[in-house]
């Protein structure tokens, strides 16, 4: 009798199949990430290169600009425009700086009390009978009044007089000297009248 010969049954390892197909799934994801960085790569050099060209351009532009910018301004005629245009620019400084002095002096003046008519009546006023006025004399806030006397007492008092009217700041006398005449002699001297400055002590430019 014929023994039949069964074949053994092959065991399927299922984990070995696992195996293999994760293999090759990192082998394509690794695949790709490298595709993928190095397309970045390519990409960023790239960039770079025209980056760097156009940096290079613009460079290149700017120094033309300059070149042609200096031979401007080295040209004789330019030369000349540049320099009457300083001196413009310096007679325009000179003008403003006149204009703000010249304003401040007029508000001075316009601050400041003026001589007038009423000065002239008080002085009149005060002045003692044997008092005569030769001249009058005015510089910047002060009177002066040239006079002459045969009273030797008499500048004391007319000063005395116009300091009493209250209308000046100062009164004063100066100049005491005698003078013969045909008929025998007179004191000559001179009365300074400041006048009041409401405006204060500023002074004009």
């Amino acid at each position: 009798m014929r023994v039949r010969q069964v074949p053994k049954k092959r065991d399927i390892d299922f984990f070995a199949a696992l195996r293999r197909q994760e293999h090759r799934g990192r082998g394509s994801a690794r695949r790709r990430s490298l595709l993928l960085i190095g397309g970045a790569a390519v990409i960023l050099a790239v960039a770079a290169g025209v980056h760097g060209t156009l940096l290079s351009w613009q460079i290149s532009d700017l120094k033309e600009e300059i070149s042609r910018n200096e031979d401007y301004l080295a040209a004789p005629a330019n030369a000349e425009k540049f320099g009457e245009r300083a001196q413009m620019r310096a007679s325009r400084d000179a003008l403003m700086r006149y204009n703000q002095k010249s304003e401040r002096y007029i508000e001075v003046l316009e601050g400041t009390r003026r001589l007038s008519s009423v000065d002239f009546d008080q002085v009149e006023a005060q002045r003692p009978s044997n008092v005569t006025v030769e001249r009058y004399t005015f510089d910047g806030d002060t009177m002066e009044i040239a006079c002459v006397s045969a009273d030797k007492d008499a500048p004391a008092r007319y000063a005395e007089n116009l300091t009493g009217a209250g209308v000046f700041e100062e009164v004063g006398y100066s100049g005491f000297q005698y003078r013969k005449v045909h008929d025998g002699g007179v004191y000559a001297f001179t009365v300074t009248c400041r006048l009041w400055n409401p405006a204060g002590e500023e002074a004009a430019p």
